[in-house]
């Protein structure tokens, strides 16, 4: 009510009326009121809610406990103060987190990602809280706790555009300010292939030297996000001690430590999602020496004194042509190696001077620019003729026992006289006659008497032609056996002399080839030399 008076009493009292125009009695009055200011102190209060959010201010020694009260102030004056806070430690704020990515759309969903605060407030980031704006009102997206740097918020409205913040939230449990926000997103379906950016350089063979690392990194985006494969020469690769696989939203790396000969192959990236796949090959080559030969060494044609060594070049070749080839062998009673060829271009080599009964082991080593490579190794052979000695004679008997008779020869001289004059021999006397002798028949004639001894055939000759045969015999009453010739005989029967009448012998043979002296027949039964009318001993 205006237009009054101050200092002025006044009395007031209040009358209805209805639409009819019709008044009521008037009400009680209010009784003498003097018209002055009446001003009345103000109160304050501390609202819950920020008891926790209490930051250092000048003065104030971080990590003491404070507690805080308010005053309200007008132009009647001070107000009477507000319950005392809880006891509050003096912190540091944190830092804002980063702005958040959107990184996949759907038409019900939006997947976010950002970073860290810089800054965490003396007090490790514990949580996250994502807000979208809706109608200019910010509201919660997450009612669980978000430790991760990443969220998906789902539940939104397709065709709808919203705004997107996050908050941090440290272990002393102060939030920082919101993040900048994303701006506005418009939820639909956003579909986008795969699609890879690498640099030009893994474009051509990628060369490394042993032992270093070998990193193959690229870039990458696609709606939604691909799902990321690495493989090698076609299998997936492994994670392990020397290899790892580092992959963010935007970039993806295989690293591969201490590489070596089996590192080399080629590297393919794969990318896929619902919009389609891509994929990326890069060939690396590791520069290294040579790994072992194509095997197995094979060792043939072995003889007691040579071979020949096959094998084939090797499947790892370290990055560089192979430039020849090392052959060594050594025996297996031996450690040393001793260089068999030093220079050797062919796969192939012919090894002589070999040791016959002598074990040997053989290898070879390729050689490219880089060095040495890993040796192949044969199985022990053992240098042996391919055939071996024959086998014993068989059937060795006595055909018949008489005084030695010797073979008659008669010369002219040295001149054999067998188809030039008629020679008659019986067992007891020889005679020659020369018809129609002229004086070119003169001369001295002489006669020359042998004899000689002889075996029947063995039934396996070794492999190597039997070039002759060994005749022993053995006195009734001695152990010893005596060669019968120096020589070997080749003959299969032979006749033997210089025995003694009434002793009783044993005789045994044996046949020779090229690989040396077979055993010894079965010994023929005893056999006294003696006279029986008109026969000889024949073997």
């Amino acid at each position: 009510m205006t237009g009054l008076t101050e200092n002025e009493k006044y009395e007031f009292r209040i009358i209805a009326k209805n639409a009819a125009g019709n008044f009521s009695e008037p009400s009680d009055s209010s009784g003498p009121i003097t018209i002055t200011d009446e001003i009345e102190s103000p109160r304050a209060s501390m609202d819950p809610k920020y008891m926790d959010i209490i930051f250092i201010n000048a003065g104030e020694t971080l990590g003491l406990f404070y507690e805080y009260r308010l005053y309200a102030e007008n132009i009647a004056g001070i107000g009477k103060c507000s319950k005392v806070s809880e006891p509050v430690a003096a912190r540091d704020p944190c830092d804002p987190p980063g702005q958040p990515t959107v990184t996949n759309i759907t038409r019900t969903s939006v997947s976010l990602s950002w970073t860290k605060p810089e800054y965490d407030g003396g007090a490790k980031v514990t949580g996250y809280i994502i807000e979208r704006k809706e109608e200019e009102r910010w509201l919660r997206c997450n009612f669980t706790n978000v430790q991760e740097t990443y969220f998906v918020v789902t539940g939104l409205t397709e065709n709808q555009k919203y705004d997107f913040r996050v908050i941090a939230k440290n272990a002393a449990g102060l939030f920082s300010e919101p993040s900048n926000c994303t701006g506005p997103v418009m939820i639909k379906d956003d579909v986008e292939p795969p699609r890879i950016m690498i640099d030009a350089k893994f474009k051509d063979v990628v060369a490394v030297k042993a032992g270093e690392i070998l990193k193959i990194t690229a870039d990458f985006s696609g709606r939604p996000l691909p799902v990321i494969s690495w493989t090698k020469d076609g299998k997936e690769i492994e994670v392990r001690a020397k290899v790892n696989i580092v992959s963010t939203d935007t970039c993806t790396s295989v690293i591969i430590k201490d590489c070596i000969r089996s590192d080399s192959g080629q590297y393919v990236l794969t990318l896929q999602n619902v919009a389609g796949i891509k994929s990326f090959p890069v060939k690396c080559k590791v520069l290294d020496r040579p790994g072992p030969s194509a095997g197995p060494l094979d060792v043939t044609d072995v003889t007691a004194e040579k071979c020949i060594l096959a094998w084939g070049p090797p499947q790892e070749k370290g990055g560089a042509e192979i430039s020849h080839y090392i052959v060594e062998k050594r025996e297996t009673s031996h450690l040393a190696w001793t260089l068999v060829h030093g220079d050797l271009k062919a796969t192939t080599c012919r090894v002589t001077n070999l040791q016959k009964g002598n074990e040997y082991i053989f290898r070879v080593l390729g050689v490219n620019k880089f060095g040495i490579g890993e040796a192949l190794e044969s199985d022990p052979i053992k240098p042996t003729d391919p055939f071996s000695t024959p086998s014993p004679p068989t059937h060795v008997k006595i055909t018949d026992v008489r005084k030695p008779v010797p073979s008659v020869m008669w010369q002219k001289e040295d001149v054999n006289l067998k188809d030039s004059a008629t020679i008659y021999t019986n067992d007891n006397s020889t005679s020659i006659t020369v018809e129609k002798a002229t004086r070119n028949d003169s001369g001295k004639y002489t006669v020359t008497l042998d004899n000689s001894i002889g075996t029947a055939k063995p039934s396996v000759d070794g492999g190597s032609e039997v070039i002759g045969y060994c005749l022993e015999k053995r006195d009734k009453k001695c152990l010893r056996w005596q060669k019968v010739f120096k020589d070997p005989i080749c003959a299969v029967t032979q006749k033997v002399q210089d025995l003694i009448e009434g002793k009783e012998y044993q005789y045994r043979v044996c046949a020779m080839n090229q690989a040396g002296e077979g055993p010894y027949s079965d010994v023929s039964d005893f056999y006294r030399a003696a006279d029986p009318i008109g026969k000889d001993c024949v073997i």
